[in-house]
């Protein structure tokens, strides 16, 4: 995808978004799979997909995977490396203000109105889920909003919670706590949460077959395999342990 991203901007032909979305459809959603793939790469130490991921980013201009990229490096480095993991957390948080400033900041703007005005009908029941597209066009007063119909709130956590009322939030404190054994799978979890604060992941089917794939794998209590073993082994890594979920 990086390399159809690449010929896109090759060709100066965008699709009518900032970045080059490749075959994604969207910069967002493939920005979503390259963080994800950044996380197993630096789970599984499949290292030479970085240069990969790396023209990727190179090419999305997305604000809020650049985000989720830095919260990845520093949960996954902090521990040994902490003066890297900062320095990673605050270079993308620059970037994310500098696209921000070139494109006159309409896009996290517009997020912002949606959250502000989300976090001011939360109910302690809900409204049900899924009804936040049918919602939100209802409401009387809309912040900063830039499009007709927001079709999500941009942050996961917030959009379960209008749904599902403020009981949501107990379940996504016990799913963090349940991510602090140590697992191969848990960084990837952390990058759907981290992708979450800005975009909405788990509305996409395939991202979010993703996530509870990742989630069952670090709810395991036994790993399949160890870390390391070469950087083509993920494959058949990532094959065990589907067939370590899904077999009786």
């Amino acid at each position: 995808n990086s390399f159809v991203a690449l010929w896109q901007w090759g060709l100066g032909e965008s699709l009518g978004f900032e970045g080059y979305p490749g075959w994604a459809g969207n910069p967002n959603i493939f920005g979503c799979f390259l963080v994800i793939g950044l996380a197993l790469a630096i789970a599984y130490e499949c290292l030479l997909f970085l240069p990969f991921i790396a023209l990727g980013f190179s090419l999305i201009q997305s604000r809020g995977s650049f985000l989720a990229a830095g919260i990845v490096i520093f949960i996954a480095v902090w521990r040994r490396f902490p003066v890297t993991a900062v320095v990673a957390l605050a270079m993308s948080f620059v970037i994310g203000i500098e696209l921000s400033v070139e494109h006159r900041g309409v896009g996290i703007l517009a997020r912002m109105g949606i959250w502000q005005d989300t976090l001011n009908h939360l109910t302690l029941w809900g409204s049900g889920f899924g009804s936040f597209f049918e919602a939100y066009p209802s409401w009387p007063l809309h912040t900063n909003m830039t499009l007709m119909r927001a079709s999500h709130a941009y942050n996961d956590f917030l959009e379960l919670i209008f749904e599902l009322g403020l009981g949501a939030i107990p379940l996504w404190i016990l799913m963090i706590v349940a991510l602090s054994k140590e697992s191969q799978a848990r960084l990837s979890c952390f990058a759907f949460f981290a992708l979450a604060l800005t975009y909405s992941p788990l509305t996409l089917p395939i991202l979010s077959q993703l996530f509870a794939f990742f989630l069952g794998q670090a709810a395991r209590k036994e790993q399949v395999y160890a870390s390391g073993g070469g950087n083509w082994s993920i494959l058949v890594r990532l094959r065990n342990h589907y067939w370590a979920l899904v077999a009786p």
